[in-house]
């Protein structure tokens, strides 16, 4: 006797950005819903501690992208709508949504226990089989910086100092990471 297949909702762009705001962060990929918890104080410190030096660097100094935090959605698709951490992405500030969603530069996700797995693979997959140029994945328990690009099946591991240099840059933007963690950590 067959059993019958579990029916599994996929949602759409406009469903998820219908839920009324709890609290929680709410993104999907390829239809399928992910809720996470809002994000620890050690997190939005990282966040910001990354936020704000990758501005003055790729706005004000390179002006090679623009900076955009969470919440902020990146649309990939009628069924995909994702909140990175962090992301810097070409089109410049009178560029459609289509525009500036299409033109990531770096992606960079703060890991927390409750998104670590999301962020480590379906978001990996996601970011990586588009355009996005680069990806981090910042472990704050590890103290160190996953650096994927795409084509590549292993991240370059990163403990001392990460580093970026855009096309179009003078100069690559760089971040040590010893104080970068202790600031983030000492709101643990």
């Amino acid at each position: 006797m067959a059993m019958r297949a579990i029916e599994t909702k996929l949602w759409t762009v406009e469903e998820v950005q219908a839920i009324p705001d709890d609290g929680n962060r709410y993104e999907c990929i390829d239809g399928e819903l992910f809720v996470s918890p809002s994000p620890t104080c050690a997190h939005q410190r990282a966040a910001l501690l990354l936020a704000y030096p990758l501005r003055a660097y790729a706005e004000l100094a390179e002006h090679v992208g623009w900076l955009w935090m969470a919440p902020s959605d990146l649309l990939l698709g009628p069924r995909t709508i994702v909140q990175p951490d962090v992301r810097v992405h070409a089109a410049g500030p009178k560029a459609s949504v289509a525009e500036i969603d299409a033109a990531s530069l770096l992606i960079i996700e703060v890991l927390s226990p409750s998104t670590a797995r999301l962020d480590r693979h379906q978001k990996r997959r996601l970011y990586m089989s588009g355009p996005t140029a680069l990806y981090w994945i910042v472990d704050l328990a590890s103290e160190m910086v996953e650096v994927w690009t795409p084509g590549v099946d292993q991240p370059f591991i990163v403990t001392d100092t990460v580093a970026w240099h855009p096309r179009g840059a003078s100069s690559a933007f760089s971040l040590e990471l010893a104080a970068f963690f202790a600031d983030a950590n000492a709101w643990q």
